[in-house]
Order: C-alpha cells, then structure tokens, then sequence
C-alpha cells in the first residue's frame, strides 16, 4: 500500500544526503570519478534489491549513477522503497 504524504515526509528526511522525492518516486543521483565506479555502484546494489526482492530503476552513464524507486504495483512510494534507500546509504 502507498505511504501517505505525511508519512513519505517523515520517512525522506530520515534518508542520507542527496535522496530527493519526484513525485511518486525517491531519486538519488550519484557523481563518480569515472564509468567503472558508477557501474560498481550499480553493482553494489544488486545483491540489496535481490534480498529485499525489490529493484530500482538504475541509469548509468559516465561517472554517474541514478537511482529511481519506486512501488509500482502500489502506484506510489512503500516502505519497500525506503527500506531499499536505507539500504543504499549504508553502501554509499
């Protein structure tokens, strides 16, 4: 189910630095020195959204990484997302 708006505040501002809301997704865009460690990033990622069963939407290009979360089946934010996000800035 959706977090409500109240929620979805509360929950942004206990995320690290950089994580922005935009709309109904929470968007982290990561600078990196260069194309390999944007893609270790992205790499980094990959076994937290596998053992919470939950996967972001990922854009890399050079020395950068996107990160975009989203619930889609709940057509909005959950605590899915934010669990994912904290999972993130521990990796970060």
């Amino acid at each position: 189910m959706a977090l409500e708006e109240a929620a979805i505040n509360t929950k942004l501002q206990e995320l690290g630095t950089g994580w922005q809301r935009h709309g109904k997704r929470l968007v982290l865009c990561g600078t990196f020195r260069n194309f390999v460690d944007a893609m270790a990033f992205a790499q980094a990622i990959t076994p937290l959204a596998e053992s919470q069963g939950h996967h972001p939407d990922l854009e890399i290009g050079w020395g950068r990484c996107t990160v975009l979360l989203t619930t889609h089946d709940a057509g909005g934010l959950t605590e899915k997302d934010f669990n994912l996000a904290k999972a993130i800035d521990c990796i970060r």
